[in-house]
């Protein structure tokens, strides 16, 4: 059976099967983006911290700082959650990461599209990572990411290689990458 399609890239008949993640961020406006979304009947994954307060499962955790997967894990299981996950950073850390990829040079949330990419995700939706330095990080919202402007370069250098895969929820990426089409998440 075909129906039409709109993608970013442009209109198609046909049948299409898009392969969809939701990308979550660690920014104060995570909660709010994922709500958004309505109920997600896809896979999820996790960039740092956020991914010891997801409740559900998580295909991967992506992190450039895989030394604090140890603390991150210990909460996600004293929490209850599932795991079954894999773990990907930029360098081997302990407890040891599952597998090691080249960062593009940007955030940790970058370094998740890209292994997002890699997994030949085509509709990836990203919540919490408005790249915005007043949206705080959700477990310190008194303090913003001032970092956060400064990784900027990294995403408008992938921009064309990522943008008719990637849109997010909020924010500076949301106006870089669009906002999600919905009708894609199959």
């Amino acid at each position: 059976m075909g129906y039409r399609y709109t993608t970013k890239m442009g209109m198609g008949e046909g049948i299409l099967q898009m392969k969809s993640i939701l990308i979550l961020g660690g920014a104060k406006c995570v909660w709010e983006d994922i709500e958004s979304l309505g109920v997600w009947e896809h896979d999820v994954a996790a960039v740092n911290d956020i991914g010891a307060k997801w409740n559900g499962p998580l295909t991967f955790w992506a992190s450039l700082h895989p030394r604090k997967f140890k603390y991150w894990e210990k909460q996600r299981r004293l929490n209850g959650y599932p795991n079954g996950y894999v773990k990907y950073s930029h360098k081997y850390g302990r407890p040891m990461v599952d597998y090691v990829h080249k960062d593009w040079g940007g955030s940790s949330g970058l370094f998740a599209v890209k292994i997002a990419r890699l997994l030949a995700y085509d509709n990836i939706i990203l919540a919490g990572m408005p790249m915005e330095s007043d949206q705080s990080h959700y477990f310190n919202k008194s303090q913003e990411w001032v970092d956060a402007v400064k990784y900027r370069d990294a995403w408008v250098k992938r921009e064309e290689e990522i943008k008719p895969f990637v849109s997010s929820c909020s924010g500076w990426t949301r106006r870089l990458l669009g906002g999600p089409n919905m009708e894609k998440s199959f």
